[in-house]
């Protein structure tokens, strides 16, 4: 999970969806920070959040299941 308090966004990692290259841009190039683990759920997040963290503008990348299950 990486925050950027400077973009004002949550990107949530999802596991098979290239979370690790994306994140790694986030750090990079957004001053993204990570948050929590690499693969926690949104119901994770609003327990910690601040009242202003709740207002970011949160995605995530979901893969299509079928190109999951040939990986797999």
């Amino acid at each position: 999970m990486i925050i950027s308090h400077k973009y004002k966004f949550l990107f949530i990692g999802l596991p098979f969806s290239a979370s690790s290259a994306i994140s790694k841009e986030l750090h990079l190039q957004y001053n993204g920070e990570s948050l929590l683990r690499k693969h926690s759920l949104y119901h994770e997040f609003k327990k910690a959040a601040t009242k202003e963290e709740l207002e970011y503008f949160v995605f995530a990348v979901l893969r299509n299941p079928m190109d999951i299950a040939v990986t797999v």
